[in-house]
């Protein structure tokens, strides 16, 4: 309720202006409900749920609200331009020397922002499967042999993935704190990141390998079949992933897999070397 001599900027949950308060220049104004009782010297401008003018304003008055009231005692010396669904409730004591305007606020309309998320998803999906297949037709004995670890030894290659996953960022961190293995460090952490991209990949060409041997009865993979299969392990993993909880935990148990299929796959060559 006191005098403010020059502009002043609130907001909060109840913004309120009382009845003995005197701004004596501009007025802007944000939050849940707002009430100008007292006066204004020069423009108002406020947003919020519902808005209540009652006092005197000097200048114009722009209001972006659910609900707009002008009572009896409000005097707007300029114009009043009102951004709302419904109209603003305007008292017939209430003095306006200006023009009046309502601007309904658009509907919002999800539908392009639903398309433009599901063309995104659907971009990102098929920028997965091609890099799945692109790393199966490189390296086709590889993968396929990697991918079979999981199947051979689960509890082994779960164990090496966990161990990889958090032990690779205490390492890294480890390298840049101590100053003399920066780049090290660098390469290190690229390295970790390939090694999480490959061991979703590797988790991929599992779900793949397993269905083909199912569906074909094939135990040597074929290139044509495993392009397909791949295709189709995305489809199901994409799927599962609207299962909340456990679609994202047996997405992620497979990609910890997939890592551990790589090290153990590693471990295999280093030794036989």
């Amino acid at each position: 309720n006191g005098d403010v001599a020059d502009h002043i900027v609130a907001a909060g949950e109840t913004v309120t202006i009382g009845p003995q308060a005197s701004v004596g220049s501009w007025a802007w104004l944000a939050g849940a409900q707002i009430e100008v009782l007292g006066r204004v010297g020069q423009q108002l401008k406020a947003a919020g749920d519902e808005v209540i003018i009652a006092g005197e304003i000097g200048g114009d008055v722009t209001i972006m609200a659910d609900e707009v009231k002008i009572l009896d005692s409000a005097v707007i010396h300029g114009s009043l331009t009102v951004h709302s669904q419904d109209k603003p409730e305007i008292a017939a004591g209430a003095r306006i020397l200006g023009e009046v305007k309502h601007e309904p606020m658009p509907e919002f309309e999800p539908a392009p922002i639903v398309g433009f998320v599901l063309l995104v998803g659907l971009v990102y999906l098929v920028g997965l499967i091609l890099t799945g297949i692109v790393y199966f037709l490189m390296f086709p004995q590889f993968s396929v042999t990697t991918a079979r670890h999981i199947e051979q030894a689960p509890l082994a290659t779960l164990g090496l993935g966990f161990l990889v996953l958090f032990v690779g960022p205490i390492v890294i961190l480890l390298l840049f704190s101590l100053g003399v293995g920066f780049l090290l460090g660098i390469a290190l952490a690229a390295a970790y990141l390939l090694m999480l991209i490959a061991g979703g990949l590797t988790g991929v060409v599992y779900l793949s390998d397993v269905a083909q041997r199912r569906l074909f009865k094939k135990e040597t993979e074929g290139k044509g079949r495993m392009v397909l299969t791949i295709i189709g392990a995305f489809v199901v993993l994409v799927l599962v992933q609207l299962i909340p909880f456990l679609g994202t935990l047996a997405t992620f148990l497979l990609t910890v897999m997939g890592v551990g299929a790589l090290k153990y796959q590693f471990m295999k060559q280093y030794q036989s070397a």
